[in-house]
């Protein structure tokens, strides 16, 4: 039997710290950490309450990219339920929340 070296495999995801956040998005929270951010027309789409929208950017349990340069904020509503999906970008140097929903399945695993 010939012995062939073990290939790492390609990460399918990007590394993550203790906190489950990617180191990228770690240093991107860290940037926004105290900072209020204003609060898009569009973020009201799927009836979310403003109030549960900053509690849920400000407790985020974690962070995934979405793309296109928004971050998505998944945490807690008010009342610790249920899970929101907070989308949140920068515009002209200020934090905007541009998207709130309920957390969708792609966004639990």
């Amino acid at each position: 039997m010939v012995s062939r070296p073990l290939k790492a495999a390609a990460p399918s995801e990007p590394r993550r710290l203790s906190t489950g956040l990617s180191t990228e998005l770690a240093t991107q929270y860290a940037k926004h950490v105290g900072e209020e951010p204003a609060i898009l027309d569009t973020a009201h789409r799927h009836g979310v309450a403003e109030a549960d929208m900053l509690h849920a950017y400000r407790h985020p349990l974690f962070l995934a990219d979405a793309g296109q340069g928004v971050t998505m904020y998944i945490g807690p509503a008010r009342p610790g339920f249920p899970l929101l999906e907070i989308g949140v970008t920068t515009w002209y140097e200020m934090t905007v929340i541009i998207h709130a929903m309920p957390a969708r399945a792609k966004f639990l695993r």
